[in-house]
């Protein structure tokens, strides 16, 4: 029997089934089950609405703040608008979280894990990704400046001309920003998430603005009318 790998080696020595078994929690959806409702919040952020414009285009669109920020929960967001509202083939759609200990992921697995998702999921080596009809991969890293040298795969995929947009998020806007300005530039659109606004706060906590102001209104109608 195989030995378990452990989170220092496991994408190195983990069987190429241990590995699909690890992406299909990611990516519920390739089963045909739904994203956690805890991971897609109803309430939809000004940096959304920006943003979902985005994933027309070809560049790749980079989301950059600091931890807990809410980049994740956008991420999530735009998957599920894809999924129900787009009506994109869930296999089209491949999200990993690179900061996960269990795979700790570099270039060279990535790669790996790529060539898996192409074979076992598409169903296609990556190459037909370049074939005029392809459909186009959607695919979501999530905190890339956990990958030392990010920027260089994904130069590298961009120019080969596969048919994919590459929606990542980073913590390090340092990080980003040099792989943007160097070997990254002209094919990337950095968006900058920062922590809520108190008008988006208020409308978090208690539902759109106008509504509330109406409500207001009317109390305060009542309360008159009853002195």
């Amino acid at each position: 029997m195989a030995r378990a790998a452990d989170s220092s080696d496991f994408t190195v020595e983990a069987r190429d089934d241990e590995i699909l078994r690890f992406l299909y929690q990611h990516n519920p959806w390739w089963a045909k089950k739904p994203i956690a409702e805890a991971k897609v919040k109803p309430f939809k952020r000004r940096d959304y609405y920006k943003i979902v414009d985005r994933l027309a285009d070809d560049k790749i669109l980079a989301l950059i703040g600091p931890r807990q920020v809410g980049k994740t929960t956008i991420v999530y967001q735009l998957i599920e608008k894809l999924l129900t509202e787009d009506g994109i083939n869930a296999q089209n759609i491949f999200f990993l979280s690179l900061d996960d200990p269990y795979l700790n992921v570099s270039v060279k697995n990535l790669e790996r894990i790529f060539e898996l998702y192409a074979t076992n999921i598409l169903k296609r080596p990556l190459d037909a990704l370049k074939e005029k009809g392809a459909e186009r991969i959607y695919v979501f890293l999530d905190e890339i400046q956990s990958v030392d040298n990010w920027e260089v795969i994904l130069k590298r995929w961009y120019d080969l001309g596969y048919k994919m947009k590459f929606v990542i998020t980073g913590s390090s806007s340092v990080s980003i920003v040099d792989g943007a300005s160097e070997a990254l530039v002209g094919r990337i659109h950095p968006q900058i998430v920062l922590p809520m606004k108190f008008l988006e706060y208020i409308r978090f906590k208690e539902g759109d603005i106008a509504d509330l102001v109406k409500s207001n209104n009317k109390r305060m109608r009542t309360a008159l009318k009853q002195r």
